[in-house]
């Protein structure tokens, strides 16, 4: 390092990865936000916060935020020396005597900052239904996961309780990553905004989001991405509209933001062609629902100015709505999926994936004690599967041979399996199922599912969810 100037002289800080920092007589160069775009220069005028931690020194700026690990000085004095050359040259500046004001008022502000219950409380309620999920996960997703036939039928509640469940909780992946997320960004949120708006923001992002599913047609939905999705939007509102009015550790670089939205539209996009248990449509919903709600929060947004009280009612209206929508979807828990309704909505739809339709068939013919009705719904379903799929996924047709077995029509269930055995002829599994409809095995005595993924995946009376685990779902 060279020698700190009373003046305007140069100084130089070497930074350990052969970069540097150069301070001149109107700003200063430095690493950019994303290191492969190289340096950038700040001058010392646009420069609205600094924050040093034990870790890091954080410049904000009108623009953006820059971060600078400690660990990248060549010692601890030089980090020391750098935050101290910066505080110097901004209050020497034009302007400079305000902008220290400034930043004395941000640091005001971020004492006031308070742990962030809200997000802790979301992630609490999701993480007890992913607990009960573990007790009797079939019949709780199927009350309250999103399915867009179902609200349109009049299950509204679906567009609430969605948010809060996550898939496979016997292997929490799903929840782990949406909750470390949501931790981080829902965080930052609340230091910002305060509790009481980012109850709201993530109110109307989780709506957003299964509103959306309404509009692409899912025919199933669960998890709290549309939630962080529009956590994330409004933070990028915040960034855009008050970046320099906030700490610097509360800030996103802009270069992160316009980098993450690109590689998540890319990602998307990838989604939507070939991997569609990610719901883009959700996540674009709950990112459009977040920035709008942050938006229409204007001036008052920031956690310092009194909350408006169509605020509190917002809040309030959501509190209601959160009850009411977990009273209802108990009463459904308790009732039991309706299987052969779900039928009925799938059959009266023309553009049903077949590996839905063959899901359902499966569930209901391997439920306990289906009756007619509902072996007739089912084998409607396996039917239109099979036909879907021009008689050519062993999985499918092994679908609906269980259902003519279960119907009683032995004869028909075994030249359906072995259409199947004839596209898999290695495949244990088919021998075993026809070993059972031709009474060579006990009836109850079903062989383990191939080891092997098949297309179309099914879902077996101890599943995941209520339709499809293929089917798209707000999720990572």
């Amino acid at each position: 390092m060279s020698t700190a100037s009373e003046g305007h002289e140069p100084v130089e800080f070497a930074l350990r990865d052969g970069g540097r920092i150069r301070f001149g007589p109107t700003g200063f160069r430095h690493p950019a936000a994303v290191r492969f775009v190289g340096e950038v220069f700040t001058p010392y005028e646009v420069v609205s916060h600094v924050s040093v931690s034990a870790r890091s020194v954080r410049v904000g700026t009108e623009r953006s935020v820059y971060v600078l690990q400690r660990g990248a000085f060549r010692s601890e004095a030089d980090a020391e020396a750098f935050v101290g050359e910066l505080a110097r040259r901004v209050a020497t500046a034009p302007g400079g005597a305000a902008r220290i004001a400034r930043m004395r008022e941000i640091d005001r502000t971020a004492s006031l900052a308070r742990p962030p219950r809200v997000t802790w409380a979301f992630l609490a309620l999701c993480a007890a239904l992913q607990v009960l999920q573990l007790v009797d996960g079939e019949r709780i997703e199927a009350a309250g996961a999103f399915s867009a036939g179902l609200v349109r039928s009049g299950e509204v509640w679906r567009l609430v309780t969605a948010n809060l469940l996550h898939a496979s909780p016997w292997l929490p992946i799903h929840f782990a990553l949406n909750g470390l997320a949501l931790l981080a960004l829902g965080s930052l949120l609340e230091w910002t905004i305060g509790s009481a708006r980012t109850a709201l923001v993530m109110a109307v992002a989780g709506v957003g989001a299964m509103s959306a599913g309404l509009l692409v047609d899912y025919e199933e939905a669960l998890g709290a991405s549309g939630v962080v999705m529009g956590v994330f939007g409004a933070l990028v509102f915040l960034e855009l509209r008050h970046g320099a009015e906030l700490p610097a550790h509360w800030r996103l670089p802009r270069a992160i933001i316009w980098l993450g939205i690109c590689l998540q539209l890319l990602l998307e996009g990838l989604a939507w062609a070939i991997l569609p248990i990610i719901a883009t449509g959700a996540h674009v919903g709950g990112f459009v629902a977040g920035f709008a709600a942050c938006a229409a929060l204007g001036g008052s947004g920031l956690r310092r100015e009194p909350l408006d009280p169509w605020v509190l009612a917002g809040n309030g209206l959501a509190a209601v709505a959160l009850l009411a929508s977990l009273a209802s979807a108990a009463t459904a828990w308790r009732e039991g999926p309706d299987l052969t309704r779900r039928a009925d909505l799938l059959l009266s739809r023309e553009a049903v994936p077949a590996e839905a339709l063959n899901n359902l068939a499966w569930l209901i013919a391997t439920g306990e004690d289906p009756g007619p009705e509902d072996l007739e719904a089912a084998l409607r379903l396996a039917e239109r599967a099979a036909a879907r799929t021009g008689r050519r996924d062993p999985n499918i047709l092994d679908t609906l041979a269980e259902v003519h077995f279960q119907r009683g029509e032995r004869d028909a269930a075994v030249a359906v399996i072995e259409e199947a055995i004839r596209l898999e002829p290695r495949e244990r599994y088919f021998l075993g199922q026809r070993d059972r409809f031709l009474g060579r095995r006990d009836p109850d005595d079903r062989p383990d599912p191939p080891a092997p993924a098949q297309p179309g995946p099914r879902l077996t009376p101890e599943g995941s969810g209520p339709l499809d685990p293929s089917a798209p779902e707000v999720g990572v």
